[in-house]
């Protein structure tokens, strides 16, 4: 059995409802969707249901129908109670940060989650760096400093 998704929006011009738009796209054409969408080199998207169901998370296809809530004693809480924000967790060991948007048109949730060390991994090579020029401008520094305090 293929698993389906359908969502139905009513369409409303001047107060008077003019009709309905619907839009029905099987599960597994969804995951394909989302697992085509990179996040760096670590990241991927997880879509979670208004009801708080995960639909597609690439990495763990046996969350899917499962309350994000629920899942491994409640880890994701975090993301299951908020519509947006970014927030620390830890999944298969490693730490990862996740960026909630919650869709005002669906009510789903879409997170991008990427290994923490991956996005810091930029940080810290800008901190390395500032760090070396910081030693070479003091040793540059003292080196002048010296030669003019031995010129008078």
């Amino acid at each position: 059995m293929q698993h389906r998704i359908t969502t139905v929006k009513a369409i409303i011009d001047n107060g008077q409802l003019i009709g309905a738009q619907g839009m029905d796209v099987s599960l597994g054409g969804l995951t394909d969707i989302i697992a085509d969408i990179k996040l760096g080199e670590t990241g991927y998207l997880m879509l979670i249901e208004d009801s708080g169901s995960v639909l597609v998370d690439v990495k763990h296809p046996d969350y899917r129908f499962k309350n994000l809530a629920d899942i491994e004693g409640g880890k994701y809480a975090d993301l299951a109670k908020n519509t947006q924000g970014l927030f620390d967790v830890e999944i298969d060991g490693k730490q990862y940060m996740a960026n909630i948007h919650t869709s005002a048109t669906l009510g789903w949730k879409f997170i991008g989650v990427v290994e923490k060390a991956e996005v810091m991994s930029t940080a810290n090579t800008m901190a390395y760096t500032i760090l070396v020029i910081s030693a070479i401008l003091i040793a540059v520094f003292v080196a002048i400093a010296s030669y003019i305090s031995k010129l008078t």
